[in-house]
């Protein structure tokens, strides 16, 4: 395939593999690149974590877990090709588990989750693979059929009874809003990793974490260019107050998204404050 493709002038003909996973266990998901020698599999695993860490009560330990398996699916430019996802058709919405995980949590906290979830597929390594209708608010009752909802205006009363995230609209309404909250938060991110080489292949470097809801801190690198963006996440419901570690040449970083300190604290190091379920995106210089 990868040969009829080049042979077309199609260079970049992107094939992977599916080793389904509920849970986050990279030694299924590497026998596609292992074992079958596909080029990539499907990143199971990541959603998981993410899952697990900005919509559950897991530490974000569990992505440092994650992405230290990267070796198991070959070389490092292996896991920057890795389809990441929050949610699909088959496993349900990140925004689901995030209220069946917090049923007590209001609507503002739900859609700081959703939206920081997806801070995360769109900054951190890998491919990121967008579910239609999770920038619309859509929640979805489950798994699989319940997770299906269509953007058109639907005639299913099982969808038409959701109550989605950050409008008053329902899934009995055509839902193609590019005003939501979470659209222009998606769009905004997508725009960063158009711009910014590092983002999309960037070799990722954890700097920091906690092993309980709160900081997690990488930097994306490009070998060719030189070029850092600094990603701070905050996954506790209380604001974040912490020293990032930083590369000592570093003495500047330019806010991207979020809040970022203007300049370091001391070489090698920056002080960030980040808001409950927030996270910033920065420059280095």
């Amino acid at each position: 395939m990868l040969e009829r493709a080049k042979k077309r002038g199609i260079p970049n003909f992107h094939i992977f593999g599916e080793y389904a996973t509920g849970d986050m266990d990279p030694t299924i998901t590497a026998r596609g690149t292992r074992v079958a020698k596909l080029p990539s599999s499907i990143d199971f695993p990541f959603f998981s974590a993410v899952r697990d860490v900005a919509g559950g009560t897991k530490g974000p330990d569990w992505l440092e877990k994650l992405f230290s398996a990267a070796p198991l699916y070959g070389d490092d430019s292996v896991a920057l090709q890795l389809p990441t996802f929050t949610g699909n058709h088959d496993f349900g919405r990140f925004a689901h588990y995030a209220r069946k995980a917090f049923p007590q949590a209001s609507e503002e906290e739900l859609l700081k989750r959703t939206e920081l979830a997806h801070a995360m597929l769109l900054t951190l390594r890998g491919v990121p693979v967008l579910y239609s209708g999770d920038e619309q608010g859509f929640i979805g009752d489950g798994v699989d059929q319940d997770a299906r909802e269509d953007m058109f205006a639907s005639k299913t009363a099982v969808y038409n009874d959701n109550d989605l995230l950050g409008t008053d609209a329902t899934t009995a309404d055509s839902n193609f809003d590019n005003q939501h909250s979470l659209y222009r938060a998606f769009q905004k991110l997508a725009k960063l990793r158009q711009q910014y080489v590092a983002l999309r292949r960037g070799r990722q470097v954890i700097r920091t974490y906690h092993e309980k809801p709160g900081l997690f801190a990488v930097s994306r690198i490009d070998a060719a260019s030189g070029q850092e963006v600094v990603a701070v996440f905050n996954t506790s419901s209380e604001t974040l107050k912490a020293n990032v570690e930083l590369d000592p040449k570093t003495s500047v970083l330019e806010t991207l998204a979020g809040n970022c300190p203007a300049a370091v604290r001391a070489p090698g190091s920056a002080s960030f404050a980040i808001a409950p379920f927030g996270y910033a995106v920065c420059l280095a210089k």
